[in-house]
């Protein structure tokens, strides 16, 4: 007893316990708060895109354990069953792999034919894939590839599916990024200048990235005024998931990810995990219908504040009007959108 009160008086002990305790309450703060929501959601159909890995894996695994049957749309059929195969057997007998390439409008197309096949109606669509190209490339359907595979691949799938949503209630959740703010006006007016995606007009890939993530706010605020329209029976949001060290990352140049790998301790430190990151899509996924604000931006599991440029209508318009034109030419040929 004395050996353990001499131990506990030693001020070396005592330091080094407040300066976990401080570094303790500090990983908490940078994870930011848990959604303290919590219900069942047996008999719920949710479709989650790019959840194989990440924070949309996370999600899936949460509203799983809650009950929910849950479509993996996923690109890569062998990296989603390693997914599921992980889960609990009870969650991986309510889980299932569905193809879904959104930089493939054809891809698309095919995955809503065959999920009308599975004659259910879809409670959440969580548009939650993403990806972070550093150089330009074109997709299939002669789109730049960061911008289809964030916003447009979305946009079709929503359109293909909105008819399918829950006719009691429904919600349409859009991952977005706080780096939407982080684009310019000039740089995404050089964007919606011409339908056409040129070598010449590309900014770089951060700049395609920022401008994926507006388009997915400016998407989310005109899907709203339809669904306020003729949807009055399903909500749509966005968020922006918090500063994660994700798979996103896969296609930085090789330096970047050496040196974000490098100062691992620091970025682990500083970034929220991936459950952390999870967090404000389950709320919104959890939270009662009526609490959430439809065509609104969130954050930390509360409503928050666009960028500037968000709130800019005229450019909301524009782009609004900007993206018909190029999902027009991109499907000539291929299938026709549902009017809504």
């Amino acid at each position: 007893m004395e050996l353990f009160i001499n131990y506990v008086n030693n001020p070396k002990v005592i330091i080094g316990v407040v300066i976990t305790f401080i570094l303790w309450l500090g990983r908490r703060h940078f994870n930011g708060p848990w959604t303290s929501v919590r219900k069942s959601m047996a008999n719920r159909t949710i479709i989650i895109t790019g959840c194989n890995t990440g924070i949309g894996l996370k999600t899936a695994e949460d509203l799983l354990l809650q009950g929910a049957f849950v479509v993996f749309a996923c690109r890569d059929e062998k990296r989603a069953q390693q997914a599921i195969e992980t889960l609990p057997s009870d969650s991986q007998k309510r889980a299932k792999f569905m193809k879904l390439d959104l930089c493939d409008f054809n891809s698309v197309n095919l995955f809503a034919q065959e999920f009308r096949k599975l004659n259910k109606s879809i409670d959440i669509l969580i548009n939650n894939a993403g990806v972070w190209i550093t150089e330009f490339k074109l997709t299939k359907d002669n789109i730049e590839e960061t911008m289809q595979a964030n916003h447009f691949g979305h946009k079709v799938l929503t359109f293909l599916l909105i008819d399918l949503m829950n006719k009691t209630e429904a919600r349409i959740i859009n991952v977005s990024s706080i780096a939407h703010g982080w684009t310019s006006e000039a740089d995404f007016k050089k964007l919606i200048a011409n339908e056409n995606f040129k070598l010449e007009n590309f900014t770089g890939g951060n700049i395609a990235y920022y401008n994926s993530k507006l388009a997915n706010v400016f998407f989310t605020q005109h899907l709203s005024e339809i669904c306020e329209n003729k949807y009055s029976y399903i909500k749509t949001a966005c968020l922006h998931p918090g500063g994660i060290f994700t798979d996103l990352v896969r296609n930085y140049k090789w330096y970047a990810i050496g040196l974000m790998y490098l100062l691992y301790p620091l970025v682990w430190y500083i970034f929220k995990s991936l459950s952390a990151g999870a967090q404000t899509t389950l709320y919104l996924c959890y939270e009662d219908f009526e609490k959430i604000q439809s065509g609104e931006y969130y954050n930390d599991c509360k409503r928050c504040d666009t960028s500037k440029i968000a709130k800019n209508i005229e450019t909301k318009v524009e782009f609004t009007k900007w993206s018909y034109l190029v999902l027009d030419k991109a499907l000539s040929g291929k299938f026709e959108l549902p009017k809504i």
